[in-house]
């Protein structure tokens, strides 16, 4: 966690970047935060789908990420609410 900064909330918190095609927790967690970001995942299944890479690229665009629709470093911090710190 970086100093100064909350703490992301319980239900997405641990998000890792993931490209995973087979259900996951870390799949599920990644739904569970776009979701409660009113963005449309599908079903909340652990799978990573062409559903949830559209709501993940919506994401990345309204957050001015690279539109990927994968989940990077970036866009996990940026979905657990912790800003990543920048190389100085």
């Amino acid at each position: 966690m970086i100093p100064g900064k909350t703490k992301p909330t319980s239900a997405n918190a641990s998000l890792k970047p993931t490209k995973a095609r087979a259900p996951t927790e870390n799949a599920k967690k990644i739904e569970e935060a776009l979701q409660e970001r009113f963005h449309d995942p599908g079903a909340i299944d652990g799978v990573i789908d062409e559903r949830t890479r559209d709501a993940l690229r919506e994401f990345q665009r309204l957050n001015h990420l690279p539109v990927t629709g994968v989940v990077d470093e970036q866009t996990a911090a940026k979905l657990e609410g912790v800003e990543p710190e920048r190389n100085k």
